[in-house]
């Protein structure tokens, strides 16, 4: 089922959200607080140590609630940047 297969590859996606938002330095994050930086960073953290504790729910919850408010502050983070690079 496409369902299952997506619900599996989440896990991955939340990890990768994580630790591309740990790499991020202290200082990026500082200036950029409308983003849960430290959130997606715990979060991570729980799926990599301790993924026996999070429930199903829970983690479809964040992918069908967080995660679409979250990518338009990315998109806007992101256009800005590029804007102020020009």
């Amino acid at each position: 089922h496409t369902g299952q297969t997506e619900f599996k590859i989440c896990p991955f996606l939340k990890w990768l959200i994580g630790k591309a938002s740990y790499m991020l330095t202290k200082e990026f994050r500082a200036e950029h607080t409308e983003i849960p930086w430290e959130q997606m960073i715990g979060l991570r953290h729980v799926l990599v140590h301790g993924y026996y504790t999070i429930k199903p729910k829970q983690l479809w919850n964040i992918i069908e609630k967080d995660i679409p408010i979250l990518l338009p502050q990315i998109r806007q983070l992101l256009d800005s940047m590029s804007l102020t690079e020009e």
